[in-house]
């Protein structure tokens, strides 16, 4: 019985360490989806979906995670990295084949740009339920339909090959009991067609050009590569690396 009743506040407990889209509205909810799609978070991802298309996007992303951990098993290789994350990390020729990029950028929802930066809650912070919406009180089985567009990005082969696909999706949601959840996704893309050699030297032209720096580097390029990221998605990166090299700092000096 012991064993019983500790499995059960075990079960309980991690429950509650759950993510859940209570609290957001719907676009956030796509947020949130976007952001744990770049970060390869399936357990972000299962928290914001119901129905079969939803989850098999859940799955491929799934699929990539485990890839990208088997190739962080050999030599040092940094696995699937999001395009910012990508970006900061490739500041060098050498490093091009050390990671590979799977991801999205310039998402914009409805015809606004995004930068992936929702607030996303876990069950046991108790967040209060969103419960009216653009003046429309919400019910059970409400829905919500929102047009996405954005970059995929991905890279392939032995040349680490950047290969871009302009994406259009249909959104929609369901508000289940108390939250939103995405239950369908229609998709169409198109590629875009441009020479991935030729921007990679383009990239280290324009970090040697401006010391460095890959916000100014990317900023440079924009206009000929539309779907390098925003500077937005650029300084989320930049803080995330700060804090991280300062974590590290206080874990080797203490």
């Amino acid at each position: 019985m012991l064993v019983l009743a500790i499995s059960i506040f075990t079960g309980v407990k991690n429950a509650r360490d759950n993510f859940t889209t209570k609290g957001l509205t719907s676009t956030q909810t796509i947020e949130a989806y976007f952001k744990g799609y770049n970060n390869l978070d399936t357990a972000l991802m299962e928290a914001l979906i119901k129905g079969k298309t939803p989850s098999e996007y859940v799955d491929t992303i799934s699929r990539m995670y485990v890839v990208g951990k088997q190739r962080q098993a050999y030599g040092g290789h940094k696995g699937f990295l999001s395009p910012e994350k990508w970006l900061y990390f490739v500041d060098k020729p050498l490093n091009v084949q050390m990671a590979g990029i799977y991801g999205v950028s310039n998402v914009m929802i409805d015809g606004k740009l995004s930068d992936l930066n929702p607030s996303i809650y876990k069950i046991n912070q108790k967040p209060k339920a969103i419960e009216v919406e653009n003046g429309i009180t919400l019910e059970n089985n409400s829905q919500s339909v929102h047009n996405v567009e954005y970059f995929f990005i991905r890279t392939e082969g032995e040349n680490t090959d950047l290969i871009v696909q302009k994406v259009f999706e249909t959104f929609t949601l369901t508000y289940v009991k108390d939250k939103w959840l995405i239950t369908n996704i229609e998709s169409d893309y198109s590629d875009t067609n441009y020479n991935s050699d030729a921007f990679k030297l383009d990239y280290f032209e324009a970090l040697n050009a401006n010391d460095g720096n890959v916000k100014a580097a990317v900023g440079a390029l924009r206009n000929k590569y539309k779907w390098l990221p925003g500077d937005a998605v650029l300084e989320q990166e930049l803080h995330r690396l700060e804090e991280l090299a300062k974590d590290m700092y206080w874990f080797t000096t203490n």
